[in-house]
């Protein structure tokens, strides 16, 4: 079909991945045809791929709208929220002004960074520009943890959030834990300016094999990772999580706690997002007599 209007309504998660990806690939087709897309989901994930606006919606009542990856964080927030707090997150999403879910949250220049005076004026190392800080940052409401102080460090140490591709650098938060937990894990991850996560780690497999810890405890995570990405701007969260008896929950998590750049390199050959550390080889072909 060619529709002017198509209404989905979570039916993009079934099948495999090759009939998935066949889904996908006939929305965006009839989307740059001009047709409007109504895709309805709880797949957090597929409404930032899929869509350019979002709408929050909450026991039938429109609570937000705006740009889909603050929208998303928005769910999240009231999604993994503790029994007695939804009530008062529910109200301060109803009550923010729309305007402020459409600022920083998906563009590109939200933070843009302009090199200091005193920055070495080499474009192939990394340095620290104190005025890029992501406008879109969302901390979830504290269930017995409290992550502090996250940076990324080259390897002298060094704070820095405009990286060189290729290079090895450290992403760093201290956690502070409030109560006794058990099979506690630590996490990160990387996402595009859209919201869409391009990679990520914990500190363990399973909550099973997290850590078992009392009130008072303080960690230093930190995560080594090698910049294996197309020039542009990245968010990074931290999150931290626990076994409760409802299954494994979020103790303390921040969304778009850091952003980075990538720095633009003439030298690079990869295409697209991520640097696959592909080779190419191109050999003559011996000519037939």
């Amino acid at each position: 079909v060619s529709p002017e209007i198509l209404v989905v309504d979570e039916a993009l998660s079934v099948g495999d991945e090759a009939f998935q990806r066949k889904c996908f690939a006939r929305i965006d087709a009839i989307r740059e045809a001009g047709a409007t897309i109504l895709f309805v989901s709880h797949a957090a994930g597929t409404v930032v791929e899929l869509c350019n606006r979002a709408i929050l919606l909450d026991g039938g009542e429109l609570l937000a709208q705006g740009l889909p990856k603050t929208i998303i964080s928005r769910y999240h927030k009231l999604l993994y929220a503790p029994a007695h707090s939804i009530a008062a997150i529910r109200d301060q999403i109803r009550g923010e002004a729309p305007g402020e879910f459409d600022r920083g949250s998906g563009s590109t220049d939200a933070g843009r960074p302009t090199r200091a005076a005193n920055t070495p004026s080499l474009p192939d190392e990394s340095w620290l520009d104190e005025g890029m800080v992501p406008r879109s940052t969302l901390r979830y409401a504290a269930r017995g943890a409290t992550i502090e102080q996250p940076c990324v460090t080259n390897e002298q140490g060094r704070r820095v959030n405009v990286l060189r591709a290729g290079n090895e650098y450290f992403y760093s938060f201290n956690v502070t834990i409030q109560k006794p937990a058990l099979g506690v894990r630590f996490g990160m991850a990387i996402k595009t300016t859209t919201g869409y996560a391009l990679g990520g780690a914990t500190t363990a497999a399973n909550a099973g094999e997290g850590l078992v810890t009392d009130a008072g405890q303080e960690y230093r995570v930190r995560f080594r990772f090698r910049a294996l990405l197309a020039p542009g701007v990245y968010f990074l969260n931290a999150g931290v999580t626990a076994a409760e008896p409802e299954g494994e929950a979020f103790l303390d998590r921040i969304i778009d706690a850091l952003m980075i750049r990538i720095m633009p390199d003439s030298r690079r050959l990869a295409t697209e997002l991520v640097d696959f550390d592909v080779r190419p080889e191109v050999e003559m072909a011996a000519l037939a007599s």
